[in-house]
C-alpha cells in the first residue's frame, strides 16, 4: 500500500513541476481496494536467459567494435544489433546484408580462418541461427567479452 501511495505522489510532485496540477476529482473516481493493492505482484516482463546476453568485441577494418546481443532472440534481432553498432560507428548508411559476414572466435589472438563464418544475409541468417546459437553456446567465455568479432565485407 505504501509503495502504490509514494508512486501517486511521485506521479503527482512530477505533474507540479511541470505545471499541471492533476484534477480533484480524479483520486476519488477509482475506489482504491486495499487488499488487491497490498497482495498484488507486480508483473515483471519475461526475459531470455541471462547467460544468452552477450557481449561482442573486435574489429571492422581497424576501427574497434563493440556490440550487445541477446542469442535467445532471432537471428533478425541479431542484426538489428549489428546495425545499431554499425550506425553508432557511422558506417550504417550502406549495409549490403549479403555481402557482410561476422567472424566470430572464442580467443582473441585465434585466427581468422579458425573463425565461425555468420553471413548477414537475412535468408542464410535465419536459416542457419540455431547452428550459429549451438557454436556460440559452445564456444563462448564466461566472462566479457564472451567472444572476439571480425567484420568480413566480400568483394563483388
Amino acid at each position: 500500500m505504501q509503495r502504490a501511495l509514494g508512486l501517486v505522489g511521485a506521479m503527482q510532485e512530477l505533474q507540479r513541476t511541470r505545471g499541471s496540477e492533476p484534477p480533484v476529482h480524479a483520486a476519488a473516481s477509482v475506489p482504491a481496494k486495499q487488499s488487491q493493492q497490498s497482495d498484488a505482484p507486480i508483473p515483471i516482463p519475461s526475459q531470455g536467459d541471462p547467460n544468452d546476453e552477450l557481449e561482442i568485441e573486435g574489429y571492422w577494418g581497424r576501427m574497434p567494435i563493440s556490440m550487445s546481443v541477446d542469442i535467445s532472440g532471432s537471428g533478425e534481432q541479431f542484426f538489428q544489433a549489428f546495425q545499431c553498432m554499425a550506425i553508432d560507428r557511422k558506417r550504417g548508411d550502406n549495409l549490403d546484408r549479403p555481402r557482410l559476414a561476422i567472424l566470430l572466435r572464442a580467443d582473441e589472438e585465434g585466427p581468422e580462418e579458425e573463425a565461425y563464418r555468420v553471413s548477414l544475409d537475412q535468408g542464410a541468417l535465419e536459416k542457419r541461427w540455431k547452428m550459429v546459437v549451438r557454436w556460440i553456446r559452445k564456444n563462448k567465455n564466461s566472462e566479457e567479452p564472451h567472444l572476439y568479432a571480425t567484420v568480413d565485407f566480400a568483394d563483388g
